[in-house]
């Protein structure tokens, strides 16, 4: 190897245009994805975190408590991660509580959260996991 060759000097200066058009690019996109990130926390709030005591989400668990029959009862199984969608933050998760007959049922639901409160519930076949 000799530093000096035209040919060497040739493929350094043809490569180290390629590796810095490559991190340019990678700049660009990550600028690109932080800005999309900010414009959807601006429309939706920060995303919903998950309990690490349960997995459940804290807004889910007041929106089923205050729609259920017998809010004491209700009991989060396990919640999905977060995913972002046109109209809000959306998390799946399976509970379980009592129905107007006092026996206990599970369900499962999908759920559409903006700043930090449920908006809309879905049934559970309206979006695979």
């Amino acid at each position: 190897l000799n530093p000096g060759n035209a040919t060497y000097q040739q493929k350094l200066d043809y490569y180290s245009q390629k590796l810095s058009e490559k991190i340019e690019k990678e700049k660009r996109e990550q600028e690109r994805l932080r800005k999309e990130r900010e414009a959807r926390i601006a429309k939706f709030g920060e995303p919903p975190t998950q309990s690490a005591w349960d997995g459940s989400y804290y807004a889910v668990e007041r929106y089923l408590k205050r729609v259920a029959n017998d809010p004491d009862s209700i009991d989060i199984d396990g919640c999905t991660k977060v995913y972002h969608t046109e109209s809000g933050w959306l998390v799946g998760c399976d509970y379980r509580g009592r129905n107007a007959f006092g026996g206990m049922i599970r369900q499962s639901n999908w759920f559409t959260i903006v700043h930090d409160r449920v908006i809309q519930m879905h049934d559970a076949s309206a979006y695979k996991q």
